[in-house]
């Protein structure tokens, strides 16, 4: 049985071969695409366009003009418009990002599924007024109760300027990105850039996607390919299926059969027992490494646990050729993620001035690491006789120590006068070249680890005084 992308390729080359250049192709993911070309050429037999190739997210971006930001952005968009509404009463931005995230994704989800903002935070208000307060007598109600009350109403005014921020900026969720692209859709006079659309290999299309390839579908302009096997497709007790069939009764059938593999091809299940996870990850490296090349070519290895990426990729034999990485891993469990923690640390007290030993931390990060540049600046800091350090004394600290990018450190650390800036800080700082990580032969001079503190205060330090201080830090070690 040949490969779905393979009769897929098959498939765009029967109906568009002499207009391949003019066709859109939505597929999961990147690497589909590149099997999908591999095939087209093969069957082709000769030179030929490629069509154009999408993921959902992508197609989603192109149709609406819009592009999705990504969620360090959005939520410094969504702070700006916490401020607008709330004005004076406006939260921290430490105390705002304890809710953020979460309010993030439900204001996302609202627009993926295209839901009436008004009416969705008015039926939530009602909602929990009922289940909450409807039989718990008539008396009125506490300021707790009344605070409660008034935050759905809330909610929808910060969704509102929220959306209009995205608009006017043309960047948005992922949510609002689809919501838009659907909205593009409804608009008769919207032209088509291309002469085909197919819709290949999804499974859970959420009601703005589902809106837009309906749209599509009313113009004679989609084509759909379900990548299905009749075992569950079929069986209505199999959940594997559940939400293709319910795609498949909204949009339609699609033009590629279902197959049958799983009950037509032979299986061979090896179970493996072992004591512990890393024993796993070197288990599967053995049994890649005695598989040929081309067996290599046609093996896929599914872990279950994110954390064990970095392992197997560390004992995979050196000869194991191209692989292609199809996961993620949380930010926590990159070098990034220490630099992102050491940066928010710094910034989080930069109204009292930043901590030497936060500000040693951010500054021994791999990332930003300079080699001596960096340990004379350190040891600069150490003079100035405080633990803690202001804006225009680490500028003139930088400056001597030639700190290769001293201005854009201290403009970086400045503190934040209004949430609009940071987006102009954003923008700044995109001219900033890519380092490498330090070597490990980089050393720091005696006593960049607090015990300078005592020393007198060069020309350019700035000691704060009046000001209680933090005891000196303990030696820093750069965060991971």
């Amino acid at each position: 049985m040949d490969a779905f992308l393979e009769r897929l390729a098959k498939l765009l080359l029967e109906r568009h071969r002499h207009e391949l250049d003019r066709v859109a192709v939505v597929l999961p993911g990147r690497r589909a695409g590149l099997h999908l070309r591999k095939y087209l050429a093969r069957a082709a037999g000769t030179t030929i366009w490629s069509p154009e190739l999408f993921d959902p997210g992508a197609f989603m971006q192109r149709l609406s003009g819009m592009r999705q930001g990504g969620s360090i952005e959005m939520l410094f968009l969504l702070y700006q418009a916490h401020c607008d509404v709330e004005g004076e009463r406006a939260e921290a931005l430490s105390d705002f990002l304890k809710w953020a995230p979460v309010t993030l994704r439900d204001l996302s989800e609202a627009d993926t599924h295209l839901l009436d903002h008004g009416q969705l935070y008015r039926d939530l208000r009602s909602y929990h007024e009922i289940e909450t307060w409807s039989f718990h007598g008539s008396g009125p109600l506490s300021p707790s109760q009344q605070r409660t009350v008034h935050q759905w109403a809330r909610t929808g005014a910060l969704h509102a300027r929220f959306s209009e921020l995205m608009r006017g900026k043309g960047v948005g969720t992922s949510g609002a990105v689809a919501r838009e692209a659907a909205q593009v859709l409804r608009d008769p006079t919207w032209t088509s850039p291309w002469a085909g659309i197919w819709i290949a290999g999804l499974n859970a299309l959420d009601p703005s996607a589902t809106a837009v390839v309906q749209s599509l579908a009313r113009r004679s302009l989609a084509q759909l390919a379900w990548d299905a096997d009749d075992y569950y497709l079929d069986d209505k007790e199999q959940e594997a299926g559940r939400y293709l069939r319910r795609s498949i009764h909204d949009v339609g059938a699609g033009l590629m059969p279902p197959g049958n593999g799983i009950r037509a091809l032979d299986r061979d299940v090896k179970v493996v027992e072992l004591p512990n996870r890393l024993a796993q990850v070197h288990q599967a490296a053995q049994q890649l490494a005695e598989l040929s090349m081309p067996e290599r070519a046609r093996t896929v290895v599914v872990l279950a646990d994110e954390s064990l990426l970095l392992p197997l990729i560390e004992a995979l034999p050196p000869d194991i050729g191209p692989m292609n990485i199809t996961m993620g891993l949380a930010l926590s469990e990159l070098p990034v993620g220490g630099l992102l923690e050491a940066f928010l640390r710094v910034h989080t007290a930069l109204e009292q001035g930043m901590r030497l030993a936060d500000l040693e931390l951010l500054l021994l990060h791999p990332f930003l690491h300079e080699g001596p540049a960096t340990a004379q600046l350190i040891q600069g800091l150490h003079t100035c006789g405080t633990t803690v350090i202001d804006e225009k004394t680490f500028a003139a600290q930088a400056r001597e120590a030639e700190f290769e990018h001293a201005g854009l450190a201290a403009t970086a650390l400045t503190p934040l006068v209004a949430v609009r800036d940071i987006h102009d800080r954003i923008d700044e700082g995109q001219g900033l070249p890519r380092k490498r990580p330090l070597g490990h032969g980089a050393t720091l001079p005696h006593g960049t680890g607090g015990e300078g503190t005592g020393r007198s205060a060069g020309p350019s330090c700035t000691n704060r005084v009046g000001r209680e201080h933090a005891p000196s830090a303990s030696p820093a070690r750069a965060p991971r």
